[in-house]
């Protein structure tokens, strides 16, 4: 599925189709790519709008948008041999130029998680970017959480990131649903809050029946989006296939 933008063409905006050039997330034991999987293009060809090829090998899932220039993402998924073969120092800097042809004033770079056997680290699985420069970034506080060592340190990155005018990001961390509520493979389960679609007048994200967590998540999500309403619901099945929320969705801008 493309990721859907607003471009322009001299004074005329228009919406437009990012072609990821989706090899089936790395074509991974557990996610082998398919031959065929030209929904980019599908797509643009439905909805009749201009489709755009990224020079690189991505997921709408590997990145956390502000809309105004800011991007986050990781080098588990980009620089991960199987989409984008690493070639020395100058591959994340050129990743980086691919990015800034689309729009792109400011790229940061996360560590994610080598070892998550889906997506290679999908940031969307983790981090949620807000108004007001708000980061929501899903934290363990408990050993059996799941969380991987390096969130820590990828909380420590986005403390002193800036965004792309300059500015501070404000954290807000987020607990995850504890692992006795994981209702299917745990090596499998995408156990993630910040997994959501953002919708004209509402936000909808998961619940995992872990009633103490799914209220904090659910507050949290109210506070940094007021003005919708938010709507959890149990996405047991998805969640199983480890895949959440938003890995079904892609917003389409009105202009």
């Amino acid at each position: 599925m493309p990721t859907f933008a607003i471009g322009s063409e001299g004074a005329r905006k228009q919406i437009l189709a990012i072609d990821w050039n989706f090899n089936g997330w790395g074509g991974t034991p557990d996610r082998p790519a398919r031959a065929g999987d030209q929904l980019a293009k599908s797509a643009a060809e439905i909805f009749g709008v201009p489709r755009i090829a990224a020079p690189f090998v991505a997921e709408g899932g590997a990145f956390a948008f502000d809309g105004r220039g800011t991007v986050i993402t990781t080098r588990s998924c980009l620089l991960n041999p199987n989409r984008n073969p690493v070639q020395g120092s100058g591959h994340r800097q050129a990743i980086a130029s691919g990015l800034r042809g689309m729009g792109i004033r400011r790229v940061i770079w996360l560590e994610g998680d080598p070892c998550e056997p889906i997506t290679s680290g999908h940031v969307d699985g983790y981090v949620l970017q807000a108004a007001g420069r708000q980061i929501l970034v899903e934290s363990g506080d408990d050993c059996p959480s799941g969380v991987p060592l390096s969130r820590e340190h990828d909380i420590k990155i986005l403390k002193r990131a800036r965004d792309a005018d300059g500015r501070g990001l404000s954290l807000v961390r987020l607990a995850p649903p504890r692992k006795q509520y994981w209702n299917g493979d745990p090596d499998m389960f995408a156990a993630a809050y910040l997994n959501v679609y953002i919708a004209n007048g509402a936000l909808i994200g998961p619940r995992f029946g872990d009633a103490e967590r799914d209220e904090l998540a659910r507050v949290a999500l109210a506070k940094a989006f007021p003005g919708r309403e938010i709507i959890l619901l149990r996405i047991d099945a998805i969640a199983n296939g480890g895949g959440g929320v938003r890995c079904l969705t892609q917003p389409m801008p009105a202009i």
